[in-house]
């Protein structure tokens, strides 16, 4: 019986190990990168003028590039992707990796934008509205119509500020616009908003404070009320 020597395999040849550990850790370090991106830029939650770019759009350009370049690897590498998998797994992999690395570059891409130079825009008016988004995490927001273009907007704020606010009441938001036209706030800077009690929700408060008093004492209410209404009463956040 003749044994045929074990073939030797190079210390050049790309093992499994060398093949898939640099991607893996390629990947994990781009997570990396991305977590860092949200901890320091919180994007706008919504579209703040017609010139900005659609987040549509956004995603669709993101996508469409990882997912070519996933056809370009498994047309090119397929032997590489299906040596050790299924065909049904080669055929997915790449893509769902390519999906990942799209959601991955989002965030990415409004750093750069910061980065790149931004500019300050303030919008201010009336409150008309307030909104929540249930998800892995309530989101609290409200309808603002700016004073300056007329335009209704939906802004995102925290909690402490949706519990104290009152459809009427003036706001002032400051945010930045990057150089490719994302809206944004640095998450460690000042809060976003700024609140200041309307005449709606004072005359509300008032006439709520007078039916509950009674008597002189909401006479004294309604004085208040009507006193509150000719300047100007600033609110805080409950803690």
């Amino acid at each position: 019986m003749i044994i045929a020597p074990a073939r030797q395999r190079s210390r050049f040849a790309p093992g499994p190990g060398l093949r898939q550990g640099p991607l893996g850790l390629l990947v994990l370090g781009y997570f990396a990168g991305a977590l860092l991106c949200v901890l320091f830029v919180d994007p706008a939650c919504c579209r703040f003028d017609p010139a900005e770019p659609a987040p549509a759009r956004v995603w669709g350009g993101l996508l469409g590039f990882w997912l070519s370049l996933a056809t370009f690897s498994l047309v090119r590498h397929w032997r590489s992707w299906s040596k050790r998998s299924p065909v049904w797994a080669a055929l997915l992999a790449p893509f769902a990796l390519a999906a990942l690395l799209a959601v991955l570059t989002y965030p990415y891409l409004y750093a750069v934008d910061a980065v790149a130079g931004s500019q300050a825009v303030t919008y201010r008016g009336e409150v008309t509205g307030r909104w929540t988004r249930d998800g892995r995490s309530t989101l609290y927001g409200m309808r603002l119509r700016d004073a300056r273009s007329g335009r209704e907007l939906s802004l995102k704020i925290d909690k402490r500020q949706y519990d104290a606010l009152r459809i009427g009441d003036r706001a002032v938001c400051e945010y930045r616009r990057g150089r490719m036209g994302f809206y944004f706030r640095w998450r460690f800077g000042a809060q976003a908003c700024r609140f200041e009690r309307g005449r709606i929700a004072r005359r509300d408060n008032g006439i709520a404070a007078a039916q509950g008093a009674g008597g002189s004492d909401g006479l004294a209410w309604v004085a208040l009320a009507g006193a509150c209404s000719r300047r100007i009463c600033t609110i805080s956040p409950t803690t």
